[in-house]
This record gives structure tokens, C-alpha cells and sequence, in this order.
């Protein structure tokens, strides 16, 4: 079997509407569409009960798709933005 393309990138966000104003607005990537998801597909997709998301599509060009997601719940906690942190062993 061979990868023969991408169709789409998922990033989750923490705050969707400014995801989508600095990806549409600074970066021009054209908007799709947007909506909210709680069906029990998504908690079996994720792994999360009860999982409900906002989300959004932009175009990224050549049939790929950039998919941001905002857990409205469970909500999450911010990472750790530090690229080169290791975790600590015990």
C-alpha cells in the first residue's frame, strides 16, 4: 500500500473563531464551513464520552482540507509550549 495523498489536517484549538481569523484573515486560506458536533461517532472517533466539538474547514489548495477543532467538551488543558521539553521519568 502507498500514500497517494492528503486529504485533510486537523488542528485542535482552544479559541475557534480566532483560529479562524488568523488562518481566513492573515493567512487568506479560503473558509469552507463550520458547525458543532456531539454525536456518538465523535466519542467513539476520539475516545472521549461525551465528546462535543466546534470545528471549521479551510481550504488548503489541490482538494486538501485544513480542519480546525475546539473541544467544548471535555475541555482541555493548554500544553506545555516548550518543543524540546522531555518528560520527566520516574
Amino acid at each position: 500500500m502507498r500514500v497517494k495523498g492528503l486529504d485533510h489536517v486537523s488542528v485542535t484549538c482552544a479559541d475557534l473563531d480566532a483560529s479562524i481569523r488568523f488562518y481566513r484573515d492573515l493567512l487568506h486560506l479560503p473558509f469552507r464551513a463550520q458547525g458543532e458536533a456531539d454525536q456518538p461517532w465523535l466519542a467513539q472517533m476520539t475516545g472521549l464520552a461525551k465528546a462535543r466539538i466546534r470545528w471549521a474547514e479551510l481550504d488548503l489548495g489541490g482538494g486538501r482540507i485544513l480542519e480546525l477543532v475546539d473541544f467544548l467538551e471535555p475541555r482541555g488543558e493548554p500544553v506545555d509550549g516548550d518543543l524540546n521539553r522531555r518528560p520527566e521519568r520516574g
